[in-house]
């Protein structure tokens, strides 16, 4: 290592792509799936490269003077990059988590370079090869590096760990990403505290959100005094270019990090007020015919719904309605119909919003939500099959008139409904909503349980609900004790008939007491906090309804959701509370206007497309005018293309 490092200092520059050789640099071969660098070590000396790292000894053999051959190319490339962090003995600040880490490291890195000469990743290299070449990148001049690191499955945050050798560590949040790869929701957590776990072993120390509760749960197992908290208000009242309410959490977080190490306040201010995000990252943009949200660069559950939710409170403005172009989240496995299902549920409870769903995901999600009961049916077909975006229907009307804002056909599930006076009654829609969600768990679940009894420390509360999940006559009752809407005693009480048909309508009348509560507390003047300590026996029963199996439903800041109900249950996590008793006064939203009836928030209006080609096409035929659109989804799914569309 030490003739490769001395190389090195000597021609400080290291390269991977022969296509992109730079002038007097390194080359190392490295191995894919569908390539070998091998190949090329000849093609990269030619175009001007000072050394060949390889590991394919017959390539060597061609030319020893000037190839240099190792057990593994990309394991060189890592040692080369821990021995140049080594050298240059900086402090290095790694962020990872399942959402925001680009946005959280360049906000970071902005702030940082107020006062430092700051190195940081550049764009999303953030992975086994991405984060040595941006260590490599480090030069003697550097005083601060700052380094994003990604992962699909455990032991990856350890490994970029281990190269880069962190200082400093901040998680920005713990969500549902990668989870075929993590083996679930419990796996992310493991892996991504992995990043805890190197700091409290090597004497490092971790920012850590501390409205955010798994997240100082995890920081406080490792090494409690080895933490510096922060509270999410710390993003309140900054300047910012950023889309997003969720984006509260970033800012907040480069924030602490800028006064950590002394930025002057002004300077943090200034920092995180001149970045503009780029490369289809929550970027606003006004065309001549639209408002568009594009944030099509990465999807997953957790970031799609903090997505979602900010897009629900969205002003109109000159626009005359809401249109979201939902493309598939990748690598999310066995759990993808049933977090695919979740999203377009949530979607469809954006009052009037349209909604054009891109991928065989959705498409599968839509399957799972149209295998309802035949009763069911005569307010709609199920969906299409996959790969048949409903041609035969009259589509010229999905947008309705852009000048008027006027509806005209009405979607369900990518099959037409004639419109909003022959949806059904909202208590036939909570049935169909509690019908859907049985359907797609159980179908979810049954195809899982194999994979998910090989999974390392797959707990025993998961394997009693995937049993639950399996036997519909336990299945709503289980699902509502675990979401706090039923205590396990209430849980095991007989259900009546009526109970059996519409198992919220219990849930429904406790949640109106509770928002009755809360509106005359708020009305005195006390805020939540405050009317928990007063009330003991209240609170208790809040913060059981605020947990979901377990986990707390959170935005993507990392702060406890206490976001107005949304209307209609939900398809698979029973986490609504339904439509209103006659009884039970309507809840209001943030802004204090009260939210749509049922029938117009449960009414889904969806069409559905097998691929981005099938959408561009229906967009060249039917445009979208006067709209406010929302274009999300993972970047696979390429639905940056069709912005030229909008």
């Amino acid at each position: 290592m030490s003739r490769l490092y001395d190389l090195f200092t000597a021609h400080p520059a290291v390269s991977t792509d022969s296509r992109r050789v730079a002038p007097d640099s390194l080359f190392f071969a490295l191995r894919g799936a569908s390539f070998d660098g091998n190949r090329f070590a000849a093609e990269a000396l030619a175009r001007g490269a000072v050394r060949a790292v390889v590991d394919d000894p017959a390539t060597a053999a061609t030319d020893p003077e000037r190839m240099i051959l190792v057990r593994d190319a990309l394991a060189a490339l890592q040692d080369l990059a821990r021995e140049h962090r080594r050298a240059l003995g900086i402090p290095i600040l790694a962020i990872t988590g399942s959402n925001g880490k680009t946005t959280t490291k360049e906000l970071v890195s902005r702030v940082l370079a107020e006062r430092f000469e700051v190195c940081a990743t550049r764009g999303n290299l953030n992975n086994h090869i991405g984060l040595p070449l941006t260590l490599l990148s480090m030069t003697r001049d550097t005083e601060f590096g700052v380094v994003e690191m990604g992962a699909s499955a455990c032991g990856e945050i350890a490994l970029l760990c281990s190269v880069a050798e962190p200082n400093y560590g901040l998680i920005t949040n713990i969500g549902h990403a990668h989870l075929a790869g993590f083996g679930g929701p419990e796996g992310v957590q493991r892996g991504k505290g992995e990043l805890y776990d190197y700091l409290a072993e090597n004497g490092g120390r971790a920012f850590v959100a501390s409205n955010d509760d798994t997240l100082v749960a995890m920081a406080v197992r490792r090494d409690p005094l080895a933490v510096e908290y922060y509270p999410a208000a710390l993003g309140d009242g900054v300047e910012n270019r950023l889309e997003g309410a969720y984006n509260r959490a970033n800012i907040a977080a480069a924030v602490a990090v800028g006064r950590y190490f002394d930025v002057d306040e002004t300077r943090i201010r200034h920092a995180i007020a001149s970045y503009l995000p780029d490369n289809c990252r929550s970027q606003r943009t006004e065309t001549g015919r639209n408002t568009l949200v594009v944030d099509c660069y990465n999807a997953n559950p957790s970031s799609m719904r903090a997505a979602l939710r900010n897009f629900r409170t969205e002003q109109l403005g000159d626009r005359t309605s809401k249109v979201l172009i939902l493309g598939d989240m990748l690598e999310l496995g066995a759990w993808s119909r049933e977090e695919h299902a979740g999203i377009l549920e949530a979607a469809c409870a954006i009052p009037d919003a349209r909604i054009l769903a891109v991928g065989r995901e959705f498409a599968a999600a839509c399957d799972a939500i149209g295998a309802l009961p035949s009763a069911a049916r005569k307010y709609g077909p199920p969906c299409s099959p996959v790969g048949e975006p409903c041609r035969d229907a009259p589509k010229s009307a999905f947008f309705g008139d852009p000048d008027t804002g006027a509806h005209g056909t009405v979607w369900t599930s990518g099959s037409p409904v004639s419109g909003p006076s022959e949806l059904p009654d909202p208590a036939f829609r909570t049935k169909l909503s509690a019908a859907a969600s049985q359907a797609a768990r159980t179908s979810s679940e049954e195809s899982r349980m194999p994979e998910a009894s090989r999974i390392t420390g797959f707990s025993a509360h998961a394997a009693a609900h995937l049993s639950a999940a399996n036997d519909p006559a336990t299945a709503l009752p289980a699902a509502e004790s675990a979401s706090g809407r039923l205590s396990a005693t209430e849980a095991a009480q007989p259900r009546s008939a009526a109970q059996e048909c519409f198992p919220q309508e219990a849930a429904v009348r406790k949640n109106a007491e509770r928002e009755s509560t809360a509106r005359e507390h708020a009305a005195q003047g006390c805020d939540t906090e405050e009317s928990a300590a007063a009330n003991p026996t209240d609170a208790k029963s809040s913060a059981r309804a605020e947990h979901v199996a377990g986990r707390r439903e959170k935005d993507d800041c990392g702060t406890p959701g206490r976001q107005a109900p949304e209307w209609g249950g939900s398809f698979l996590r029973q986490d609504h509370p339904g439509p209103p008793t006659a009884d039970a006064p309507r809840p209001a939203s943030a802004a204090g206007t009260p939210l749509p009836p049922p029938e117009q928030a449960c009414a889904a209006r969806i069409l559905r497309f097998p691929s981005r080609d099938e959408l561009a096409a229906f967009l060249s035929e039917h445009p979208v005018r006067n709209a406010l659109v929302l274009i999300k989804g993972s970047r696979g799914i390429g639905l940056e293309k069709i912005v030229e569309l909008l």
